[in-house]
């Protein structure tokens, strides 16, 4: 089953990546990934052009990019 993340956890996913806190890779790995979730790489491009609230949708409503 896929696990549900919450819109502080996405937000500091693609936040922190945007930022250059941490790489999606590393970001992957400490959550127990061995390759990047395509929901990251997702919520990163919904972010780049719908802003902070992209990121609060559980289910895909905005237009997909």
């Amino acid at each position: 089953m896929a696990r549900k993340y919450t819109y502080e956890e996405k937000l500091n996913i693609v936040e922190g990546y945007l930022n250059g806190d941490f790489t999606l890779s590393e970001k992957a790995h400490e959550l127990g990934y061995h390759a990047i979730p395509g929901c990251f790489q997702r919520w990163i491009k919904q972010y780049k052009v719908h802003g902070r609230e992209a990121v609060s949708y559980t289910h895909l409503t905005l237009p997909t990019i």
